[in-house]
């Protein structure tokens, strides 16, 4: 009898976006192939499991996929589907959003309500919140309408208090021209687009 398939899933079981990954694989195993699953709770941003690299594997989908541990699957020598929204070209087939293409929707959908004055709140140093950003203000400036961006930290040691970060958004959007339309990011994005790659 063939044995089946050795997965190591390597994403985050502590926030709804991680969550709902492993809930569609759960779904697409009950309705396609049966594998032999490893996952282990952990929060986003912990470094993979010690088991992650003595395990054999016929294949690995990976969340917090970064330069570092790109080097490691590739001496590893294992199949591997890249899931991360932070670092683009990792040399994996990857599968995200398509941030470039929300952002669009999303001046779409304010200048499809007429509104003159657009406005982009999201996050500094997140691939994933400045191609948002970039769609947004591509689609907008491509029919004239100029776009005031406010971007924040996300992580790291200079991350604004939140009670200060609220006050500096109110006081950047008081001084911006009304009526206002605003595209605010929030901690999280949707899954959605697949895109294939190689080394």
């Amino acid at each position: 009898m063939n044995q089946p398939p050795r997965v190591a899933l390597i994403i985050e079981t502590s926030v709804i976006y991680g969550r709902r990954i492993l809930s569609g694989i759960a779904r697409y195993l009950r309705s396609h192939h049966r594998w032999s699953v490893f996952v282990e709770q952990h929060e986003l941003g912990t470094r993979p499991p010690s088991w992650l690299s003595s395990g054999k594997w016929d294949g690995i989908l990976s969340r917090p996929t970064d330069p570092e541990l790109a080097r490691l699957f590739k001496k590893m020598r294992v199949p591997v589907v890249d899931l991360n929204d932070l670092y683009s070209n990792l040399g994996f087939p990857w599968v995200g959003s398509d941030h470039f293409g929300i952002g669009r929707l999303g001046a779409n959908h304010l200048l499809g309500r007429s509104f003159q004055h657009l406005a982009f709140c999201g996050f500094s140093g997140e691939l994933w919140a400045e191609q948002r950003r970039d769609g947004f203000r591509s689609e907008a400036e491509a029919r004239g309408i100029p776009v005031s961006v406010y971007e924040s930290r996300w992580r790291g040691p200079n991350v604004p208090r939140w009670d200060r970060e609220i006050d500096e958004i109110a006081d950047w959007l008081k001084g911006l021209p009304q009526p206002l339309a605003v595209m605010m990011e929030s901690r999280k994005p949707p899954l959605g687009v697949v895109r294939g790659g190689g080394s």
